[in-house]
């Protein structure tokens, strides 16, 4: 869709699964193999170093056929301390991370267009990317080590009545 209305992109995919042979298939029946790179599975140490050279993350998720969905993935939480602004489908859950148009796109699950339509939305709207990059870095602090051990902390001295004791 964004090729067709020529939108010049790079589309990097990250990771591995049964599906990838369909995926490599269908790219070159679309003739994109100048647009889309398979890196393959990546180390979780070198994740945030590419995300950071990306303008997007895109992840379609989908709740699969048997009801299983991918919770809240770690990538997101990635990319959002990385920066970069995201574009996710709608899966149960994902509320508890995303603000739609807050720090983040949440879009219907198995929509392309509103993916296409997201993207360019975004290309035509820097003060809002600007926002989701802001509000998105925020919200993944939430999820650092050291915050959680400090509330991990802070509660168990409140159970303990130990105030102020430094347990790590």
């Amino acid at each position: 869709i964004l090729v067709d209305n020529k939108i010049d992109l790079i589309c990097d995919i990250v990771g591995d699964g049964f599906e990838m042979p369909n995926l490599k298939k269908r790219v070159e029946e679309l003739n994109l193999e100048d647009k889309v790179n398979f890196h393959g599975y990546i180390d979780n140490r070198d994740l945030p170093a590419l995300l950071k050279t990306h303008n997007l993350f895109i992840s379609p998720s989908i709740r699969a056929k048997g009801g299983d969905s991918e919770g809240l993935p770690g990538t997101y939480k990635e990319a959002m301390a990385s920066k970069v602004p995201l574009i996710i489908g709608n899966v149960e859950g994902i509320e508890e991370l995303i603000v739609d148009k807050v720090n983040g796109i949440i879009v219907p699950q198995k929509d392309s267009k509103a993916i296409a339509d997201s993207v360019i939305f975004l290309m035509n709207h820097e003060d809002l990317v600007e926002k989701l990059r802001y509000n998105a870095y925020i919200k993944a602090k939430e999820y650092d080590w050291d915050n959680i051990t400090l509330k991990f902390e802070s509660l168990f001295n409140k159970l303990t009545g130990n105030i102020d004791h430094k347990w790590i």
